[in-house]
């Protein structure tokens, strides 16, 4: 992580992340068909939204990694095959573990993605979203190079994951992670039917056009309101660097 991920571009990342925020925020104020109540726990759980850039904080703590790998002993004498069968058993004991934890609201879990790992991932139970090491390089991200194209990849899928908090998955999640209906039924009527629109509009988009099979815009609803929304978000924020 320090060798292969820069202070400098960690900082910049950062700086997108909370930028984008709060162009989503101004993005739900601005919306006349979200009523006040409604509104003011969308903005309180965008406000809430855990953001992470590269790796989480525990990872660079070697206190906490110790902890993490409590219980995970090797022996000298140990074969890889022996090694292997340690690390997992010991994994599987930690995810027993959490099935009989006691949860009560929001819970930040220690993930293990691996640091090559090029994805990002909004997590509706924690509510906040990250993007992973292996993203923040090439063909993704470039240091020193225009901020539309930055804005336009990295910038977007930060947008994406955010918005993945107010899809029709994701806005089922209240501020502290917890399955719960925050919005009004006239709001989530008028939601609902906006995101038929988009479901209607990616149905009509061919896949294999000489056979006539179009996209299922039903399965793939979530992912495109992310897509939509993030490349607002982002566009928003390059739009106000430029001028």
């Amino acid at each position: 992580m320090r060798k292969n991920v820069p202070t400098e571009t960690t900082s910049e990342i950062l700086e997108m992340m909370e930028g984008i925020k709060v162009a989503m925020n101004t993005l739900i104020a601005e919306k006349e068909w979200i009523d006040n109540e409604t509104r003011k726990e969308a903005q309180l759980k965008l406000r809430e939204m855990l953001y992470y850039a590269g790796s989480r904080k525990w990872i660079q703590n070697e206190q906490l990694l110790d902890k993490y790998h409590q219980g995970l002993i090797f022996d000298r004498e140990d074969s890889l095959d022996q090694m292997v069968t340690k690390i997992k058993k010991w994994k599987s004991d930690a995810e027993y573990r959490k099935l009989l934890r006691k949860v009560e609201g929001r819970v930040e879990n220690f993930h293990d993605f691996p640091a090559t790992l090029v994805n990002a991932f909004f997590s509706p139970r924690e509510n906040l979203f990250e993007v992973e090491a292996g993203f923040l390089g090439p063909p993704h991200y470039y240091a020193n190079y225009p901020k539309a194209i930055n804005y336009g990849a990295v910038g977007m899928t930060i947008g994406h994951e955010i918005t993945h908090g107010f899809d029709p998955s994701g806005s089922k999640f209240d501020h502290a992670g917890k399955l719960r209906n925050w919005w009004s039924n006239a709001t989530r009527e008028k939601f609902d039917k906006l995101v038929q629109c988009v479901v209607d509009q990616y149905s009509n988009e061919p896949i294999v056009p000489d056979i006539g099979m179009n996209m299922n815009g039903d399965l793939t609803k979530g992912e495109n309101v992310a897509d939509l929304g993030g490349l607002k978000a982002a566009f928003r924020v390059f739009s106000a660097l430029i001028t």
